[in-house]
């Protein structure tokens, strides 16, 4: 090597965060570090380094920075006042901090998806969570959601949200859900397959979400298919019982039984529970048991009035506190065990029997009036009125129940049919037949109809459009 002093220099990449090159100085002779250009060299090299380091990036031109942390406190500060405010509008009691759940905010950053979500994957799941669906709310206030989501079952969702979502955009030539249908299908009877884990918590929950998408189809084979296949599985781990554990579950899987049971008019495959209730049943056992009779069904109706009336009791004292239409839970713990009740109530009528045609006259209204309270939440994908709208207009064809029943329980059948929202087909026919039954009663005013269907039940307040079309009689 030269003996003479020899420099060069090695740029640094703008990656390790370098703002000057680095400049080496080579030497043979240890005398040559003591030099002052050689010292001098060092000093400016350390000098330009530490200068770089501590300088404040360069203002562009015509940049000016403005610091804008108290306007966006003052808009976050208004927009509390202003939600506040019109909660407090609406009767809705303002919920706790934070205002917005982070699955709201669309994707959740700490979950790990048990399938690859793709952006199509990605809108799904998303709908699932944005308010349009009342079955996905119910699901999501419960915690099922979050509960199944890690499961096999969350194909199943996908499935869920596709259907509801061309359901929305009246798309009905889609297939896209059969496709995550299929998927989640397999998955499940690969699982049920195995005895270890076709009785576990997990497993029950898979089948109860197939049972609720049966459901929102209206797809009742399916839903036989699931719901008796969750009676086995159950049976399988001791009964029914070993869920009153789980809240959630036990919960969901009484709210999917009597949402299934309402679209088929069968009684409920599983006893209600009891200890998640709040209140008893007014129906009993042990009366039903008996031959149908004027006592009985005087019974039963007294029953199911008294109940009613302490629901809409109860309906009104939480309006006055807040959004009641708003919270999708309320008709399952309120209203579903009414249901539930009537739909066991259902006997074999012999149409030679009045005493048989009354009571199952009275069922089929009072499922109709319930299903319309119902509806004030929303519940509209479970609607099955055209059902029971089809077996009165039959029973009351039929059958001498309109010249031998009591003339207050038939003005109360008929109001509530002929002013039912989703049976069309059949309520112009029960308009006709009750103005001719108000004729011959003399009934000559809204308010001595309203007088008469009052006694039994009735919530003018709640019922807006079918008392509408009542008033709309005279």
């Amino acid at each position: 090597m030269d003996s003479q002093a020899s420099s060069g220099s090695l740029p640094l990449g703008r990656a390790r965060g370098a703002r000057r090159t680095l400049e080496f100085i080579t030497y043979t002779n240890p005398n040559m570090a003591r030099s002052a250009a050689n010292r001098q060299r060092v000093r400016s090299q350390a000098m330009r380094d530490f200068h770089g380091r501590s300088e404040l990036p360069k203002r562009r031109k015509n940049e000016i920075e403005l610091d804008i942390s108290p306007l966006l406190q003052r808009t976050a500060e208004s927009n509390g006042r202003t939600s506040s405010a019109e909660r407090k509008a609406e009767g809705e009691a303002t919920p706790p901090s934070p205002t917005t759940p982070l699955s709201v905010s669309r994707l959740d950053p700490f979950f790990k998806y048990p399938v690859s979500m793709g952006h199509r994957e990605r809108e799904l799941y998303d709908h699932l969570y944005d308010e349009t669906c009342v079955m996905f709310r119910i699901m999501r206030n419960i915690g099922f959601l979050n509960r199944v989501r890690a499961t096999l079952a969350f194909s199943q969702l996908l499935a869920m949200a596709s259907w509801h979502l061309s359901h929305l955009n009246r798309d009905e030539r889609t297939t896209e859900h059969l496709g995550y249908n299929l998927t989640a299908t397999q998955q499940l009877q690969n699982q049920i397959g195995n005895p270890r884990e076709s009785s576990t918590d997990d497993a029950i929950g898979a089948v109860l979400v197939f049972a609720c998408c049966a459901n929102l189809l209206h797809d009742t084979e399916s839903l036989t298919i699931h719901m008796n296949g969750l009676k086995l599985l159950i049976e399988g781990r001791g009964g029914v019982h070993t869920l009153d554990s789980n809240y959630t579950l036990r919960t969901v899987l009484y709210w999917a039984d009597i949402n299934g049971a309402v679209l088929q008019d069968v009684a409920p495959r599983f006893p209600k529970p009891e200890h998640l209730l709040p209140r008893p049943s007014f129906r009993d056992d042990a009366v039903l048991s008996q031959a149908p009779s004027e006592t009985l069904i005087a019974r039963l109706i007294s029953g199911f009035c008294s109940e009613l009336q302490e629901v809409q009791d109860i309906m009104r004292a939480e309006r006055r506190k807040r959004h009641l239409w708003d919270d999708p839970l309320f008709p399952g713990f309120h209203l579903s065990p009414v249901l539930g009740d009537l739909l066991a109530m259902r006997v074999e009528v012999d149409y030679e029997d009045i005493a048989s045609v009354m009571l199952e006259a009275f069922r089929l209204a009072a499922i109709l009036y319930v299903s319309s309270l119902r509806a004030k939440f929303g519940v509209d994908t479970l609607s099955a009125d055209p059902v029971y709208g089809a077996k009165l207009r039959t029973l009351l064809m039929f059958s001498s129940l309109r010249q031998e029943a009591p003339p207050r329980l038939l003005v109360w059948i008929l109001s509530t049919a002929s002013s039912a929202e989703h049976i069309p087909a059949e309520r112009n026919w029960f308009a006709e037949i009750s103005r001719e039954v108000l004729a011959a009663e003399n009934i000559v005013s809204f308010e001595a109809l309203l007088a008469i269907i009052s006694q039994l039940v009735w919530a003018e307040d709640f019922l807006v459009y079918q008392t509408n079309i009542l008033r709309g009689f005279f």
